[in-house]
Order: structure tokens, then C-alpha cells, then sequence
């Protein structure tokens, strides 16, 4: 017992004396450890698929023992060192638990703002149309002036813009520039709305009986009322006076 006692002490007290000078900067791990066994005379023993998971070192130290220089070297890495002897050092991976703690934590991407403007095919801006992140049921709706903000997670996305009685267009959060969304009128809409005497309504809506006129018919026509030129359809008064075409 005293001998080996005897052994650790001055095993203990040799690698204290034994110093190494390293100014490494995200240096290999295997690098480093050749540098302090040409200094020190060292050598390490583990397993060649052991240092393909280190991490870079980055050390800079001058006259330091070994045993420190180790603490520095190896306080980030998921390996752990021991010293077996006067001239041998074996490395070795740290429990999972232990490396586990030390892994990077990732951090959330930040949302990215953009922001742009909806138009008609005419220019003129369209308020009230909504905008959603494809996917999600994130969503916003343009102010007066067709402008919007809306935040994205993922530059990826992409944005899905509606507008009643428009056309729906889908596009990349990322190609969203200075230019203006641009959205058509649906024609199968345009052709089903009708002009009654009250206003504007879809076809299906109107309960009256409806009737159309050419434009070129209702030009040639050499009254001032339209309507008295309408076929006779109803005894009821004649609500409709034209299809908008």
C-alpha cells in the first residue's frame, strides 16, 4: 500500500512538472495532442473513431502543466483523458449523460417582417384582402392604401393572397420586393353578376325575371327608355335592364 501510494505521489508531482507552451485557434483535437507528446513526451492512447466527434481546440498558454493545459483542452469535448502512468495518457468518451448536457443548444429562428402592397390589374390598391402564411393560420389584412405587415418563422413560406371575387396568388415569402401583388379579377365571377335597378347582384340571388340586351341593339335603339324596348316577361314590374358582359 505505501508503495503504490508512493507511486501516485510521484506520478502526481511529475506531470505538475511537466510543462507545454500552445497557441492553437480551432485546431484539431488530434493536432494538439502530437504538439504536447513532441513536447512533454506523452503519449495518448484511444481510439482513432473517438476524436472523428471533437471539437476544435482553441488554447493558448505558456509554461502551463500538463494537467492543466488538459483541463482546458478537454472542458468542451465529449472525451474525457486520465493518466495512467508517468509517460501514458488514455482518452476515452464521457457517459451520455455528461456529453449530453454539453451539446450546443439551438437557437429559434427569429421571425423575419415583410411587408408589401396589394393591387388590382389596374393599380389600384385593394383594401381588405387578406393575406395568410401558407399552412398556418397566420394572417393579416391590408389596410387603405392595399399595405401589409406580416411576420414569417421561415423565409421558406410562402403567402397566399385572397380577395373577393380576385383570383387567389400564392408566393415565396422571399421573392416578396417593392413590386406591388398584382391580383385579377375571376372571370367566371364577372360573368355572373347582373345589374338590377337596385344595384349590383349575382345571378343566382336575383328573384326577378332577367333579361339581356346587346350593347349595339340598345345604340340602335331610337327611344330614350330602354326599358320599354325589354321583351314582356312578367306582368310584374321589370326589375333588370342589362347583363353586364
Amino acid at each position: 500500500l505505501a508503495l503504490m501510494l508512493m507511486t501516485t505521489i510521484q506520478l502526481s508531482a511529475g506531470t505538475r512538472a511537466q510543462t507545454v507552451t500552445l497557441n492553437e485557434k480551432s485546431a484539431k483535437l488530434e493536432t494538439v495532442l502530437k504538439k504536447i507528446k513532441k513536447q512533454s513526451g506523452y503519449a495518448f492512447l484511444y481510439q482513432d473513431q473517438l476524436l472523428r466527434n471533437s471539437l476544435p481546440v482553441s488554447i493558448d498558454v505558456v509554461n502551463t502543466s500538463i494537467e492543466d493545459a488538459l483541463k482546458i483542452i478537454f472542458r468542451e469535448q465529449p472525451l474525457s483523458y486520465e493518466i495512467v502512468s508517468a509517460r501514458l495518457i488514455s482518452i476515452k468518451a464521457k457517459p451520455l449523460s455528461v456529453a449530453s448536457k454539453q451539446q450546443p443548444i439551438l437557437k429559434q429562428t427569429p421571425e423575419a417582417e415583410i411587408t408589401g402592397m396589394v393591387r388590382g390589374e389596374n393599380g389600384e390598391p385593394l383594401a381588405g384582402a387578406t393575406v395568410t402564411v401558407q399552412g398556418t393560420s397566420t394572417s393579416v389584412v391590408t389596410d387603405e392604401q392595399g399595405r401589409f405587415t406580416i411576420n414569417v418563422s421561415d423565409n421558406n413560406a410562402s403567402l397566399v393572397f385572397s380577395f373577393v371575387g380576385y383570383q387567389a396568388v400564392t408566393i415565396k415569402a422571399s421573392a416578396i420586393g417593392t413590386d406591388p401583388i398584382v391580383l385579377t379579377p375571376q372571370q367566371d365571377v364577372i360573368q355572373d353578376v347582373v345589374v338590377v335597378g337596385y344595384g349590383t347582384q349575382r345571378r343566382a340571388k336575383v328573384t326577378a325575371a332577367i333579361s339581356s340586351v346587346p350593347m349595339k341593339e340598345i345604340q340602335d335603339m331610337p327611344v330614350s327608355n330602354v326599358a320599354n324596348r325589354l321583351p314582356k316577361l312578367s306582368k310584374t314590374p321589370l326589375s333588370c335592364c342589362h347583363r353586364q358582359s
